[in-house]
This record gives C-alpha cells, structure tokens and sequence, in this order.
C-alpha cells in the first residue's frame, strides 16, 4: 500500500510501478508468442489484463506513475500491433480491443499529472517550511544547488521569513498553471509545440534569475 500519511509527500515510495512494468513487458511478450499459433483469445486476454495494470497506474497523483503508464502502454501497443499486421484478431476482438483502447486519454492524464505535481511540489515546499534545517539533505539528491550560491540561500532559508517560501509557492503555482497547463488544450484536443518550447524556455530563464522568491521552485523544477 502507498504510505500517502507520510509527512514528506516527495518520499513515499513507490516499487510497485517496475514490478508493473516488467510485468506488463512479460505479459507483451507472451500476447505476441500467442499469436503465432493462432492463440488470438489468449492473446486478448493478456492485453485486458495489461490494461487492468494501467487502470491501477493512471489514478495515482504522482507524475512518475503517469510516466509509467505511458511506458506500459507503450509496451502493449506491440501485440495489437502484431495482431493487426498478420491479421490475428477477428471482428469481435477488434471491438474488444477498440473499446479498451477508447478509455485512454493522455491529453486529459497529462493536466492531471501537472496539476498533481504541482500539489505535491507546494506540499514540498511546505514540509521543507517546517524543517529548514532539511533543505540542503533534501535538495541534493536532486544533484542541484551544490553552488556556493546554493549552499548560500539554502542557509539563507533556515533564518529567513516564512514569507519567502509562501512566495516560492506562488511562483510555482503561477508557473504550471499558467506555462504548463495551456501546453494541451482539452476542449479543443490539442498539442501546442509553441507552448511546450515556450514553457522550456521560461523555466530556463527563470533558473539564470534566482532571487528568495523563487530559488525553492527552481530547485524543486527538474522533475517537470
């Protein structure tokens, strides 16, 4: 079970999500060996017992499970695929596997996962509000802000303001609401390129222009 009471949000654990994916991977494989000799039903029946390991994935608040879910339907793909070039499945499999398929939307997934994300990234911020003396452990597996510049505010940020990191918070949620958010447009079923490189290019500008404000925010960025 996920430990979701945990104080720090960003150290639950979460090792079921391989377990899944190399199941998924087995589960691919073995869907694929069944159609050679005509297996299609059993075939079918591990592809729904694929999708049945997405559907515990795609509800889970963490990006890197909307990550892992993407990864495993990847893998899935290759056996309808198969089934499709060697013309494996019948009329009635194709609409099983039709109406499986029509329950992914990672357009809607991918607001979800931002939107979670950036939960967790205030909750974040507030633990590290509660335990400043954490800052400099907590940031540096991460592999950020080993500067002395870093070293500086994350000492800064042990005797500051609490206003400091309340201003962090609303940095981060301006950013991801404002430059992440507006990346796909669900009304309208769109990708903006336009908006994806814009977003890159914020957040890189940001990074060059650190201040009290937003320094937490930037560090806690790479996972976006």
């Amino acid at each position: 079970p996920i430990t979701y009471t945990n104080e720090n949000k960003a150290g639950i654990l979460l090792p079921h999500l391989a377990t899944l994916k190399s199941l998924t991977r087995m589960l691919s494989l073995r869907a694929c060996a069944e159609l050679q000799p005509d297996q299609s039903d059993r075939a079918l029946a591990d592809l729904k017992l694929m999708f049945r390991l997405n559907a515990a994935v795609q509800i889970e608040p963490f990006l890197i499970s909307h990550l892992v879910n993407i990864a495993m339907f990847n893998l899935e793909l290759q056996p309808v695929w198969e089934g499709l070039a060697d013309r494996k499945w019948n009329d009635r499999q194709l609409v099983a596997l039709d109406a499986e398929l029509a329950r992914f939307d990672f357009l809607a997934d991918y607001q979800q996962a931002i939107r979670e994300e950036r939960d967790l990234l205030v909750d974040s911020i507030d633990y590290l509000r509660r335990h400043p003396n954490q800052i400099r452990d907590y940031l540096e597996p991460l592999g950020r802000d080993q500067t002395p510049a870093g070293y500086l505010l994350a000492r800064l940020a042990q005797i500051g303001p609490s206003g400091w990191f309340e201003q962090n918070k609303l940095a981060l949620c301006r950013f991801m609401t404002d430059t992440y958010l507006p990346i796909i447009n669900q009304k309208d079923r769109t990708y903006s390129a336009t908006n994806d490189a814009k977003a890159g290019a914020n957040l890189a500008q940001l990074d060059r222009r650190r201040t009290p404000y937003n320094w937490l925010f930037i560090a806690l960025a790479p996972a976006l």
